[in-house]
């Protein structure tokens, strides 16, 4: 008798123990905010505050009301068409739902004109030629300069494929930096991708790139100081990247 009064009155802590959980389950907010875009048309010029990034967006909760205060710049990826740039955003409630959405903007340069992903390949090849000196090779410097300058230099006149002796350099992705300092005042919003003029390989898109790249050196934009950043990339074949360095000075 003893103890099946004791299994009644266990099962009966455990209905009620079901009962409480179901009740604080169903009662729980677990409904994300939902952010917003208006029709405006946005374009951010390279060097901008990020604040411009957030201009016509905002993010309501269906129990908090406007929780716009929460929006954040979670990423920024110049796009390949090189006018445009994607933007991710987050978002989130009393409850700590996370929203994530993303929108399509114009990009331009601080001087105004459209960042194109084309100009900087073509100008990244350039560096790779003056560094084998093939312009160099004319007969000249043999005729006024000792004999090792010809010896250096006959290897590209008659034998070509040497002067391309580094082969993986050209599998490598090539990053380029619109400028290489920032300055921002204290608590100022800041993202090294925005000063990133180009990222090209000759196998993966500038955007799969933008999204491994990698960054080596800690920075707060709350405390005034000079901080170097590192940033190279890896490609989906392992190949890495030269490594660029932004100093951002914070004021």
């Amino acid at each position: 008798m003893t103890n099946r009064r004791m299994i009644i009155a266990l099962a009966g802590t455990g209905v009620c123990l079901f009962v409480l959980f179901l009740v604080f389950y169903m009662g729980k907010d677990r409904k994300a905010p939902e952010i917003r875009f208006d029709e405006n048309t946005v374009t951010y010029r390279e060097g901008e505050d990020v604040s411009v990034l957030l201009s016509g967006v905002r993010a309501e909760d269906a129990k908090d009301g406007d929780v716009s205060a929460t929006l954040t710049v979670s990423s920024f990826y110049p796009l390949t068409d090189g006018q445009t740039a994607k933007v991710y955003y987050a978002a989130s409630d009393k409850a700590g739902n996370v929203a994530r959405a993303s929108r399509i903007i114009y990009y331009q340069t601080s001087e105004g004109g459209v960042i194109s992903p084309e100009p900087p390949e073509a100008g990244a090849e350039p560096p790779s030629e003056p560094a084998v000196a093939p312009t160099v090779e004319p007969e000249t410097p043999p005729a006024t300069e000792a004999e090792p300058e010809p010896a250096a230099t006959q290897p590209p006149q008659t034998e070509p494929p040497a002067v391309q002796e580094p082969p993986a350099a050209p599998e490598n992705p090539v990053i380029t930096l619109s400028q290489s300092e920032v300055s921002i005042n204290r608590g100022q919003n800041f993202y090294f991708g925005s000063y990133i003029a180009s990222i090209t390989d000759d196998k993966d898109s500038q955007d799969d790139l933008f999204r491994r790249l990698n960054v080596n050196g800690e920075y707060d934009v709350n405390t005034p100081g000079t901080y170097r950043i590192h940033i190279f990339a890896v490609d989906t074949d392992g190949n890495r990247s030269n490594e660029v360095v932004l100093t951002l000075h914070v004021l």
